[in-house]
């Protein structure tokens, strides 16, 4: 799937879940590396084993995806947004 400006996908995802697995499942599902993508919620990056629920996601949060320029763009960031559908596995 590629992801265009502006476009919105669900993702259920167990709250318990750290950020680097997010990281993973929004990277499987966009079809874009891993290292290109940056998850924000809040303004706040989601990064390392921190779980989702700690970093203050809430079940249908909205999480921002920016995805890094490649070839030497450095750190400009493309917005792309990504609605999260968060529900917590029993």
């Amino acid at each position: 799937m590629e992801l265009k400006k502006g476009q919105t996908i669900m993702i259920d995802v167990d709250l318990q879940a750290s950020a680097d697995t997010f990281h993973e499942i929004v990277s499987s599902h966009s079809g874009l590396p891993h290292n290109l993508l940056g998850l924000y919620y809040q303004s706040k990056p989601l990064v390392g084993e921190a779980t989702l629920s700690s970093c203050g996601v809430k079940k249908d949060a909205a999480i921002e995806v920016k995805t890094r320029g490649r070839g030497g763009a450095g750190e400009g960031l493309m917005e792309t947004a990504l609605d999260g559908a968060f529900s917590s596995t029993p």
